[in-house]
């Protein structure tokens, strides 16, 4: 795809075809690029997306990545997406495919201990700039490759959703008491969270959160989604909800490609180095994308659909900080290598940013 047209990628030109305001240059859809022809006897690795990546949004980018693969590799490295979803934390669905792409949150069903890697939930995340220097250069990513080492995955960032990509209500949250009458659709440590502050929790993909809020089923929804692919997913038209808040994934999520850790031993080094590759292609991609339609685009859907974005409620964001404090905390005392791993994260975040460890003296928690 040419990249100069980034206008009319598949999830903006949906939302802003959606709207009725945009001439019919700028809501035109481009279709992904078809892939260099493979090669015969090409290598065909079985591909799989998650729950979160059957959003339109998200198979683009891992059908992209595909596409690199097949372009880097000369036509001799492919991949096969199969027709069914798979879940990114359980390793014996995962297991029938070589390689499968999630939002990196979705691992922490398996191991808590992915949350440093994704991303943690409210004050203690990083900007998607700052967590790809964590992941690059400060050490991460050999944590990373360690924990997925131990359940059978080799994990790539491709992305990331960018900072805040939000939650949307039908009620507003003016006081904590407010939370405990919530019925809610989130994933990993936001859900985890929510749960913790009194809400009641269901799992639901992005692609059913807004028929729920549309007929009252759930009130408040989560779905992972930077603001512009959640609005051509359907969020905010309609009876589904038009009040758009900071999420409890405040910082936004890691976008993650993971190899099943049989088939990368058995890759050779050449075809390691194009599956590293591509995945900073597509990083790369995916953040000048995220940040051209936060700037560009996600003002004018705003007000074509009359959503009211703002802050949480202070007592509100308290109480849901409280309660992360007491997760990230309960995640960090599992085991030494945990602790380990805590540590690293919040040295770094520390000196990046000048922020404490929450389990810290100075921070004023025990």
């Amino acid at each position: 795809m040419d990249r100069r047209t980034f206008l009319t990628t598949t999830a903006t030109g949906m939302a802003i075809a959606a709207t009725g305001t945009a001439h019919a240059s700028t809501a035109s859809v481009v279709e992904i690029a078809e892939p260099l022809p493979l090669r015969p006897d090409a290598r065909m690795l079985r591909a799989g997306l998650s729950v979160a990546f059957t959003a339109a949004y998200f198979a683009d980018i891992a059908q992209r990545f595909g596409n690199v693969v097949a372009q880097l590799s000369g036509g001799r490295l492919g991949l096969e997406f199969a027709n069914h979803q798979i879940s990114a934390g359980e390793p014996s669905d995962a297991g029938r495919a070589d390689i499968w792409f999630c939002r990196a949150d979705e691992l922490s069903v398996v191991d808590g201990a992915f949350s440093y890697f994704s991303g943690l939930p409210m004050d203690y995340g990083l900007s998607a700039e700052w967590h790809d220097a964590w992941l690059g250069a400060a050490g991460g990513q050999l944590f990373w490759d360690e924990l997925g080492a131990e359940h059978g995955l080799k994990p790539l960032s491709i992305g990331h959703t960018g900072a805040s990509p939000g939650a949307w209500t039908t009620t507003d949250w003016v006081a904590p008491r407010d939370i405990t009458s919530t019925r809610a659709a989130a994933s990993g440590l936001a859900a985890a969270v929510l749960r913790r502050a009194g809400a009641e929790v269901t799992a639901l993909p992005p692609s059913a959160q807004v028929s729920a809020l549309a007929t009252g089923e759930i009130s408040f929804a989560e779905p992972g989604l930077p603001k512009v692919a959640a609005i051509a997913a359907g969020f905010g038209a309609g009876n589904s909800a038009r009040h758009l808040r900071t999420g409890i994934a405040s910082s936004g999520s890691v976008l993650a490609c993971c190899v099943r850790t049989g088939i990368w031993t058995e890759l050779d080094g050449a075809e390691q180095t194009i599956l590293t590759s591509a995945a900073a292609v597509i990083a790369r991609e995916t953040a000048a994308e995220t940040a051209a339609h936060q700037a560009l685009v996600a003002p004018h859907l705003g007000r074509s659909r009359n959503i009211a974005q703002a802050m949480m409620a202070e007592d509100v964001r308290r109480a849901l900080n409280g309660a992360a404090t007491g997760i990230v905390a309960e995640l960090a005392a599992r085991s030494a290598a945990t602790r380990h791993l805590h540590d690293a994260y919040f040295g770094f975040r520390t000196a990046a940013t000048g922020l404490p460890d929450p389990l810290s003296a100075a921070a004023g928690i025990a």
